[in-house]
């Protein structure tokens, strides 16, 4: 719900079972049941301690008047209950698992005997989960860790739960048919979603992606969530990730895939020659390790992953040969032979401008020595008058996942934990010319997700839940270039006909589309959730907010110019049967006279149309030439909810809230 909102409707869920519900920023579990006698009569008052021994963490709390107890904020992990009351021997289950925002339901049986007596009894077997009508998948992080993976990311995991359907790209991925907006993915607590491309049908992607390594679990849940998500999204995918012990674990890895290990493709083969394969490398390394700083009290955790593709494109240019500069235009007449003419001789004998412009013979004096260095693999096309360039220029991938985090016990009663989860990568982008540093669709980008925590145990019966965190989301496009680049074409964009050099710029250095682009979309989350155990009532109290900005920033190109001759352009009228003999001036035939009427305007520089576009100072407010254009954005959501699990018997509850 947003903050602009009146109050909501009140809305009541009646259901069966008693609902512990959590928020979708929560990173706790719970643990509730009932403790009876052997006859199944409830024991008011019966003591219980729930201890995790992997960190040294304990929490007590005492059975109600009907024998019932919940544990709130619980850290996912494997627990050991003890329950004690007068006249009964001691009940110990070992193995309690909790996990990331469900409630587990564990009701305890009591056997007559002595307090110096205790039954111990392996827990996992037996925990229900009898208290939880949401519909969710909890996915253990180690399960997923043994299975033979072709990437370790642990989002595509997500999609393997009831009621997912993917229409190919991850992206469009939906939970029960609704729309992919609807899904809201967090880390450790923090929103993990890129809010400005959250559509109705692209949702299903994380900026930050948690790794197989680093997650402890995977929470999916996709129906009949509770108030306290319901300003979130209709679908959650909670990741939580590990966290350090009081013993030092870790693990090293490397996975690789190489083309030298597979073989070629039957139709490759069946070529004469035969075509080889297409090389690929990929090594995916990294490691984990985690223990304790101050045993009992602070842990730490981090783990480290990258994968790095090594690889090279080829690039291919088309330039005019050092004759077709001069003028020369080479064509194969209607007689089979071929027919050269001098587009500026011609243009000179009848008064048109026959000189080549200064600015194009300034690029020409950038093409010319980069040929001269790539003698060898310069390769003439079909047309006489151009030639081929290709080159080899380094095209290497890198992806690289570090994650950290830290808990530390303060006080028996209080826990604060902070995790960082980063994803930096730097993708290749095309070299548009031999030798350029410039770069065509080059990108980096630097998604991040922080968060930190204080789980605040006030009493036995009050629980206080505080998340607040950062998603960051840097970007940019074409990443070194400049973002004035056309000074040396005196601040305009020379759009030359495509046959003279591949490009719709005349300039191999200074292509118009290169322009860098960075942009962020930020988003703070603070999330805050009182859980009241009182009585036959689970009180949650809590609310969110969540401040998306976004900040898009893109440069205004100078005026461009079109080279060419238009039909109005009286230079066409030179193009005719006398000045080119045995052309074929068909209408089925004219790309050779285009052709020459392309040559004569990009060397001469004469201008077809003009075109051009100017940004608005947003300082001033006035329009800007070679301006930069910033896109800002902003979007505050608030929501606050109140919920209650009313057990009116051990068998009936009623779950209502707003």
């Amino acid at each position: 719900m947003t903050y602009k909102r009146c109050l909501p409707l009140l809305l009541a869920c009646l259901v069966l079972s008693p609902r512990f519900a959590h928020s979708q920023a929560q990173t706790g579990g719970q643990l509730a049941g009932t403790v009876a006698d052997p006859a199944g009569s409830m024991i008011p008052g019966a003591q219980l301690l729930l201890s995790q021994p992997s960190t040294g963490a304990n929490v007590s709390v005492t059975a109600n008047a009907t024998g019932e107890y919940v544990f709130s904020g619980l850290m996912p992990g494997e627990y050991i209950l003890r329950v004690s009351a007068k006249g009964f021997a001691d009940a110990v289950f070992t193995k309690v698992t909790v996990e990331t925002g469900r409630t587990v339901n564990l009701n305890v049986r009591m056997k007559v005997g002595t307090s110096t007596q205790s039954v111990e009894v392996e827990a996992s077997g037996e925990v229900l989960e009898t208290t939880t009508n949401t519909l969710a998948t909890t996915i253990n992080g180690d399960a997923v860790q043994d299975l033979p993976l072709s990437g370790r990311d642990a989002l595509p995991f997500a999609q393997l739960v009831a009621g997912a359907q993917s229409g190919g790209d991850q992206r469009f991925t939906t939970y029960n048919a609704e729309p992919a907006g609807s899904i809201n993915i967090t880390v450790d607590g923090m929103n993990d979603n890129f809010q400005r491309f959250r559509t109705s049908s692209t949702g299903f992607f994380d900026a930050a992606p948690a790794r197989i390594g680093a997650v402890d679990e995977i929470s999916v849940s996709t129906s009949d969530l509770t108030a306290d998500t319901g300003a979130e999204g209709a679908n959650t995918v909670r990741f939580e990730l590990k966290s350090g012990t009081n013993q030092f674990h870790g693990n090293a890895f490397w996975q690789t895939q190489n083309s030298a290990f597979n073989a070629n493709t039957f139709f490759n083969n069946a070529q004469t020659p035969v075509i080889p394969k297409a090389p690929y490398h990929l090594s995916d390394f990294g490691g984990s390790i985690g223990g304790p700083i101050w045993k009992n009290k602070l842990f730490f955790f981090g783990n480290y992953e990258q994968e790095y593709v090594p690889g090279s494109s080829t690039g291919f240019q088309n330039v005019l040969t050092p004759s077709a500069q001069s003028g020369n235009f080479t064509y194969t007449g209607t007689d089979g032979a071929q027919h050269t003419v001098n587009v500026l001789s011609i243009a000179a004998n009848n008064g048109y401008p026959s000189t080549v412009n200064s600015l194009v013979a300034g690029q020409f004096g950038q093409i010319n020595p980069t040929l001269s260095k790539l003698g060898a693999v310069q390769i003439a096309t079909v047309l006489p008058y151009q030639n081929e360039l290709t080159w080899q220029y380094p095209a290497n991938s890198d992806n690289i996942y570090p994650t950290a985090r830290i808990d530390y016990q303060i006080r028996p009663t209080i826990r604060w934990h902070v995790a960082y989860d980063l994803y930096w990568r730097t993708l290749p982008g095309a070299q548009p010319y031999p030798t350029d540093t410039y770069t065509n669709g080059s990108f980096n980008s630097s998604y991040s997700t922080f968060t930190t925590g204080l789980d605040w145990t006030i009493s036995q019966h009050l629980v206080n839940e505080f998340n607040a965190g950062l998603l960051n989301t840097q970007e940019e496009f074409n990443v070194g270039n400049s973002t004035n680049p056309f000074g040396s074409e005196g601040n305009l964009i020379i759009d030359a006909p495509g046959f003279v050099n591949g490009s719709t710029s005349l300039s191999p250095y200074i292509p118009n589309y290169y322009l860098p682009e960075p942009r962020n979309s930020p988003v703070r989350d603070f999330t805050d959730r009182l859980t009241w155990n009182h009585g036959k009532h689970t009180f949650s109290f809590g609310g969110d907010l969540r401040m998306a900005t976004d900040f898009d920033t893109g440069e205004a190109d100078p005026p461009g110019y079109y080279l060419g001759i238009n039909t109005l352009d009286p230079a066409a009228g030179m193009f005719n049967a006398t000045n080119f003999p045995n052309m074929n001036f068909s209408e089925t035939n004219e790309q050779d006279l285009t052709n020459a009427e392309d040559l004569y305007s990009t060397l001469t520089g004469r201008v077809s149309s003009i075109y051009g576009y100017n940004y608005v100072n947003s300082s001033n407010h006035q329009y800007q030439v070679l301006g930069v254009m910033k896109q800002p954005e902003a979007q505050n959501v608030g929501g606050f909810y109140f919920q209650d699990s009313w057990r009116m018997t051990p068998h009936l509850a009623i779950n209502y809230g707003f």
